[in-house]
């Protein structure tokens, strides 16, 4: 099976997918973002390194010696720790300039393609996650209407 590499923010998702996909037989190798990620995570996975937000060099770095051949995003990161805690290095900041508007889109987007360029394919979390994701269709009593 791969090696896929998660860049793990805040959250249960990160962990969630390291089991289903530990479970399925993938190896795993992680970074996480000093005062966001959880903790757990360390345990939860094959390999584990943690990072400053923007470290984006060191986090190709780190998943390819992992041995990774796509990558996850998974996680949150607020507004608040990009400000406090971002030490960018030469990939960061290619990266947030790529990203002619910080939107949080424009900023995935910008990483993902880097992330390619280098080997680590982005690819959809979801097929590790079915069990914690709600069912397609109507979840409450009311049918939406067709403009709702």
């Amino acid at each position: 099976m791969a090696t896929i590499g998660l860049i793990a923010g805040a959250g249960g998702f990160p962990l969630l997918l390291a089991a289903e996909a530990r479970r399925a037989g993938h190896r795993v190798v992680a970074t996480g973002f000093v005062n966001s990620t959880d903790p757990a995570l360390e345990r939860a996975v094959d390999a584990f390194t943690w990072v400053k937000l923007g470290q984006f060099g060191r986090i190709i770095e780190v998943l390819k010696a992992g041995g990774a051949t796509q990558a996850v995003l998974l996680g949150g990161v607020t507004k608040k720790r990009f400000f406090i805690d971002v030490m960018p290095d030469a990939v960061g900041l290619q990266m947030m300039a790529r990203a002619a508007v910080r939107t949080d889109d424009s900023l995935l987007r910008a990483g993902a393609d880097i992330l390619a360029e280098h080997g680590l394919p982005v690819i959809d979390p979801t097929p590790f996650l079915t069990g914690a994701l709600a069912p397609e269709g109507v979840l409450g009593r009311e049918q939406p209407s067709e403009a709702e």
